[in-house]
């Protein structure tokens, strides 16, 4: 498995999914660990700051980039043959379109995509604007703040 998270901040999800992966696996999580640049819904710029730290989390194929994702993103090659769950979780547009458009291209049949913010009206833009156009998809799981895909085809 390959892992890539876009939006760590305090490594829950990172602690949750390498402590239940049994296969080998690479994991790879992007955050400036600084908080929101800016406010985002009642949350002021700073919310969600792990004081700049990285998450302590130890292991073996565990990755955390530190910095802004325009700096950080060229650090991991993404081609790998292993499935790869892409885990887009920055909660801003910017950023987010941004990790999505670097990794597209490495997006392939079988992999998974989560959108942690899917119903907020920016994610839906790039969902219907970059995702959806570009893939052939099935949800396989929702909640309330996100859905996840699996890619069965890609369009391009």
């Amino acid at each position: 498995m390959f892992f890539v998270e876009f939006g760590v901040a305090f490594g829950e999800t990172t602690k949750y999914l390498t402590s239940r992966t049994e296969a080998p696996f690479q994991y790879h999580g992007f955050d400036s660990f600084e908080g929101l640049p800016k406010a985002w819904r009642q949350l002021p710029a700073g919310a969600m700051s792990n004081n700049g730290d990285i998450p302590k989390i130890a292991g073996e194929g565990i990755y955390l980039h530190k910095g802004l994702i325009q700096d950080t993103i060229n650090q991991v090659n993404f081609e790998s043959t292993l499935m790869k769950i892409f885990i887009f979780d920055f909660d801003l547009y910017g950023p987010t379109l941004f990790a999505l458009k670097h990794v597209s291209s490495e997006i392939n049949e079988g992999d998974i995509v989560y959108f942690d913010e899917a119903f907020d009206s920016d994610e839906r833009l790039i969902l219907k604007n970059y995702f959806l156009d570009k893939f052939d998809v099935e949800v396989i799981g929702a909640s309330s703040f996100g859905v996840a895909f699996e890619i069965k085809k890609t369009k391009v």
